[in-house]
């Protein structure tokens, strides 16, 4: 036989003769058989071990989406892609889920996507809110607990997110996506149903909710303590006219909206204060009793240091003389004093021992209502020059003690300081701004903020002598005054008293003088409205009723405080 040269020829020929076998992505065929290892497979011979058309067996192909596959010992594998997972576990398919986006394999497969109160979502695979369920909303920014507010309950989010109800004089609450009060602080309530101003009605003082909502007191009457009272002023002592020395020890009753004065009948079993001109008095409200202390008799001589109490009731009245303790100080004409009470304590400042041309003092004393005790405080600092008849009160808003003006004696020019008393400090400190100036015979509208003064006499030396009108406000946090002018109200006058009546500042009596020099009294009464700024006639200055007209009386609101 020829020799048969290398080619296809030659295969064939080796192949009849069983002798040649196909290597691995060569043809096969039924005559052509795959060598070792390798299987036929759509004619051509393959690794079924890592082929990935043919992986494990003919036909099973290795492949699928978002994903790099491979073919191992004849079994298909995949690496899916970035963000892609195989959740599955079929390679047919490769990598079928998007862990970026899909809310039942959020990041990782079988990482489901349950938030509260709220559709889901899922972003560069996290699970994120895409949209709250009606009424709620996410006001924290996390995803993690979903819309965790229900906006229409939650007072800090009430309406939406960072809505908070602030409802005053009261706990808030959230309806229907609306602030609403929730419970009132003790003493007030919500009359108007509004819950922008809460429960703004306070049923210890508010004379149209006195005790209960729309439960009004009737005219001439305030309401304290959740009950209706009468507004009604008591006046004590003084000179009963200009051409008689000779003070008086009559208490006097006068209620507002009533034009005549009457007389308090008090049970004298335990004696009855001497007759007095310029002393000193407060209303203790808490006890129900005037607070009398110092002035002086005929000629101004100083009375004793008796500290005496007209206990005053619906069911009558009953002068007392109290026993107090401490350092008690001496009884003084023209002594000024402030009455705290919120803190029952009593503040007395300067006087004079002698009548109109004794020393003066700047003695500064301070009773304790609730034990009776006197004391005088040790002060640092600069002090009040000595001085008598000067005006002062105590400004509730800040606790100060608030003295101006008065002078060495009656027959001395005026002084025009202001100073306050800070009893915390125990220390004066000066108002350096200018403001009413000199003045004598002057009064403070004792009981309620901001200080207010009125009328006065620069000096009682000069003839004739110039009367004052002026309104000035003291600030007291700032040491600032300020003068207000009003279009009309009570004639100029010194010696006049001013008081708060349920709130309202009133100013009674006082004095002036006449085209002939001669003194002339005055029984009027003003209600000055505030922060108008104007001044209405409460009582006329007809002589009806007693007494006719006093000068260096004292006067104060007969209510509880």
């Amino acid at each position: 036989m020829a020799l048969l040269r290398r080619g296809p020829l030659l295969a064939v020929a080796l192949a009849l003769l069983g002798c040649q076998t196909a290597r691995e992505n060569e043809r096969c065929s039924a005559s052509l058989s795959c060598g070792r290892g390798l299987t036929c497979c759509d004619g051509v011979c393959v690794d079924v071990t890592r082929d990935l058309r043919h992986c494990g067996a003919c036909g099973t192909s290795c492949g699928g989406q978002n994903a790099v596959a491979s073919c191992l010992e004849g079994t298909c594998r995949s690496v899916c892609n970035d963000g892609f997972g195989d959740c599955n576990g079929r390679a047919v398919d490769g990598c079928e889920v998007n862990l970026r986006a899909d809310v039942s394999h959020c990041g990782t497969c079988g990482a489901s996507c349950g938030l509260a109160n709220a559709t889901a979502g899922c972003e560069a695979g996290r699970c994120v809110v895409a949209r709250c369920a009606p009424g709620f909303q996410s006001c924290d920014g996390l995803s993690a607990n979903g819309c965790e507010v229900d906006v229409g309950t939650d007072p800090r989010h009430c309406g939406g997110c960072g809505q908070g109800c602030a409802v005053p004089e009261a706990t808030s609450r959230c309806a229907a996506s609306r602030c609403a009060v929730g419970a009132c602080v003790a003493g007030q309530a919500d009359c108007d149903g509004e819950a922008q101003n809460g429960c703004e009605a306070s049923l210890e003082t508010s004379a149209a909710h006195c005790g209960a909502c729309n439960q009004p007191c009737a005219a001439g009457e305030v309401c304290r303590q959740g009950a209706c009272r009468t507004l009604e002023l008591l006046l004590f002592g003084g000179f009963p006219s200009p051409s008689n020395p000779t003070p008086t020890n009559q208490a006097q009753r006068l209620v507002l909206g009533q034009r005549s004065f009457t007389e308090v009948v008090a049970d004298a079993g335990l004696g009855v204060p001497d007759a007095r001109a310029h002393h000193v008095t407060a209303w203790d409200g808490r006890a129900g009793r005037l607070l009398v202390f110092g002035g002086g008799s005929a000629g101004l001589t100083p009375v004793d240091a008796t500290l005496w109490a007209l206990e005053v009731s619906d069911a009558g009245a009953r002068w007392e003389p109290l026993t107090t303790s401490g350092a008690v100080p001496a009884p003084l004409v023209g002594t000024a004093s402030g009455w705290d009470a919120a803190r029952r304590r009593w503040y007395l400042f300067g006087g004079t021992t002698a009548g109109s041309s004794g020393p003066p003092s700047a003695q500064l004393a301070v009773l304790d209502v609730e034990t009776l005790t006197w004391s005088a405080p040790a002060v640092s600092g600069s002090t009040p020059a000595p001085r008598a008849f000067a005006a002062a009160m105590v400004d509730p808003a800040t606790g100060r003690f608030v003295l101006h003006g008065g002078a060495p004696s009656l027959v001395a020019p005026a002084l025009g300081d202001t100073w306050t008393f800070d009893s915390t400090s125990s220390t004066w400190t000066q108002v350096l701004q200018s403001g009413p100036g000199p003045r004598i015979g002057h009064t403070f509208f004792d009981g309620v903020s901001p200080p207010v003064l009125f009328g006065g006499s620069a000096d009682l030396t000069t003839s004739p002598l110039e009367l004052r009108a002026e309104l000035w406000e003291l600030d007291v946090v700032t040491s600032t005054w300020t003068q207000h002018t009003v279009a009309s109200g009570p004639a100029p006058r010194r010696d006049a008293r001013g008081v708060s009546v349920g709130g309202v500042r009133h100013l009674v009596s006082g004095s002036a003088v006449d085209g002939t020099g001669a003194e002339v009294l005055f029984n009027d009464v003003w209600a000055l409205t505030w922060p108008a700024r104007t001044f209405q006639q409460v009582r006329s200055n007809a002589p009806v009723g007693a007494p006719a007209g006093r000068s260096g009386f004292s006067v104060v609101s007969r209510e509880p405080r």
